[in-house]
């Protein structure tokens, strides 16, 4: 049988489907891409919000990303003691403190779970080494007295109560203050106000 040659412009034939894989055969793997690591301000905007379960999860995962700072450690310790979470802040405060150590707030943190777990000579310690590392941080002097106060060193927490009222005398009533969670200048003074007149109150054998 003659071959019959193809017109001239024809289109050829379309090439057959590709055959199935066959069975068994694995796909090609797909890389996954990575997700780009949550910004710091959606963290802050989630604590000013109050969604602490929410900045812990996104304070790991910007950690895990390579973005590990001060401020995102701070954040994380904080989500969790606001949710109670006691035990996992202990720990998220003392592996940040391995990467920060001079942090005066991680330092003023750690005393403040102390005080919760009721170490408070350690409080004390903890609040002390936060001052020495800033000593214009007024939190540190309220956690100090607090730590103090609970020992039974009324007089000692005193003093640092009256410090730290003498250090927010020049603020503006709605000044914001360092490490302060949020309060008020104008706040802490009323804290500190009712504090001290609690202290002056205990007796003398409630005194040292």
């Amino acid at each position: 049988t003659p071959v019959v040659p193809a017109a001239v412009g024809a289109k050829a034939p379309a090439a057959p489907p590709s055959s199935p894989p066959a069975r068994g055969a694995q796909a090609p793997a797909i890389s996954p891409v990575a997700e780009p690591a949550p910004e710091l301000a959606a963290l802050e905007q989630g604590y000013a919000a109050g969604a602490y379960d929410r900045v812990a999860e996104l304070a790991v995962a910007r950690v895990a990303a390579g973005h590990d700072d001060e401020r995102t450690r701070v954040l994380h310790v904080r989500a969790l003691a606001n949710r109670d979470r006691l035990a996992d802040a202990g720990a998220a405060c003392a592996a940040a403190l391995d990467q920060f150590p001079l942090s005066p707030e991680l330092h003023l943190l750690h005393a403040t779970l102390l005080i919760r777990a009721g170490y408070y000579g350690a409080a004390h310690v903890a609040g002390r080494r936060a001052l020495y590392l800033d000593p214009g941080l007024v939190m540190a002097q309220v956690v100090g007295a607090d730590a103090m106060s609970r020992t039974g060193d009324t007089l000692g927490a005193a003093r640092a109560l009256r410090a730290a009222a003498d250090a927010l005398g020049g603020l503006p009533a709605d000044a914001a203050v360092a490490a302060a969670d949020g309060e008020t200048a104008g706040r802490l003074r009323q804290i500190i106000a009712f504090h001290l007149k609690g202290l002056a109150t205990r007796t003398p054998d409630e005194r040292r």
